[in-house]
C-alpha cells in the first residue's frame, strides 16, 4: 500500500480496484478511510473480500462497469489485472470514464517479457530451492535446461506485455489531459507470498528475505526488474 500513499491525497478517496483478488489491498485502503468498490471475476476472490467488509462486486472488467448513477471515481486501480483483459482499448477507455475530472488511473503489473536468461536462472533455482524445502509445491516451477524458454512458453500467449498495456493508457489519458509517469520495482518476491500465505511470521521472513535478495540484484544490474507500475494523473 505504501506505493499508492503518494496519490491519496483525498482523505476519503473513492477508489475502484479492478483484481482485487482475496482482498488484502480493498481492505486495507478501506480500513484507512476510503470508500472502495472492488471488482473480481472469481467468486471465491468476491466472497473473500467482502468477509473483510468491502464492497467487492463479481465482474469481468470492462463488461461489468459499476452503474452510472453512482458516484465517480478518484482512483482507478488495476492490481496485477490489466495484463488478463483481453479488450485493453475498451478497459483503457472504461478506467477514464468512470474517473471524477480530477480522477486518476493507476497500474501495478509486470514486464514478463524483459526477462533475459540470468533473470530466468536465479528465478527457477530459487524456486527450486524453495522446492526441497517444502516451501514451493512439488511439479511446478521445472524449468530444465532452458529456464529462458521455459518462462517464455509459459507467458507469452496467455497475458499482454507492458507496451500493449502502456499503448491502451497513454492513447485515451490523452482525450484527458494526463501526464504518464512509470517505475520499475521488484516483482518475483510476490509469488512467495503465494506460496507462504498461511505460514504466518515464517513465512513473512522469507518473502521478506526473497524481496531484499531481488532488491540486491536490481541494484547490482544482475537481473531485470519484473515489476511495473504506471501512474496517469493531471499535471
Amino acid at each position: 500500500m505504501l506505493w499508492l500513499e503518494p496519490h491519496l491525497h483525498e482523505l476519503s478517496a473513492r477508489i475502484l480496484e479492478v483484481g482485487c483478488g482475496q482482498g488484502h489491498l480493498a481492505a486495507a485502503l478501506a480500513g484507512a478511510g476510503h470508500d472502495v468498490v472492488a471488482l473480481d471475476s472469481n467468486e471465491e476472490a468476491v466472497a473473500a473480500t467482502r468477509y473483510k467488509g468491502v464492497d467487492a462486486r463479481l465482474a469481468t472488467f470492462p463488461d461489468n462497469l459499476p452503474e452510472r448513477h453512482e458516484d465517480p471515481f478518484d482512483i482507478v486501480l488495476f492490481t496485477r489485472s490489466l495484463h488478463h483483459v483481453e479488450d485493453l482499448d475498451a478497459a483503457a477507455a472504461a478506467a477514464f470514464s468512470l474517473l471524477a475530472p480530477t480522477g486518476i488511473v493507476l497500474v501495478e503489473d509486470w514486464a514478463w517479457n524483459i526477462i533475459d536468461e540470468r533473470t530466468a536462472a536465479w528465478a527457477y533455482g530459487l524456486m527450486g530451492i524453495g522446492r526441497t524445502a517444502g516451501l514451493v509445491p512439488q511439479g511446478l516451477w521445472q524449468g530444465g535446461n532452458d529456464p529462458l524458454r521455459h518462462w517464455l512458453d509459459e507467458h507469452e500467449h496467455h497475458v499482454h506485455a507492458i507496451a500493449e498495456m502502456r499503448d491502451a493508457i497513454v492513447k485515451h489519458g490523452k482525450q484527458h489531459n494526463v501526464s504518464i509517469t512509470e517505475e520499475t520495482t521488484p516483482y518475483f518476491y510476490r509469488y512467495f507470498c503465494d506460496y507462504l500465505a498461511n505460514h504466518d511470521d515464517d513465512g513473512a521472513a522469507i518473502v521478506e528475505s526473497v524481496l531484499a535478495a531481488e532488491q540486491q540484484m536490481l541494484n547490482a544490474g544482475a537481473m531485470a526488474p519484473l515489476g511495473w507500475r504506471l501512474a496517469a494523473t493531471h499535471s
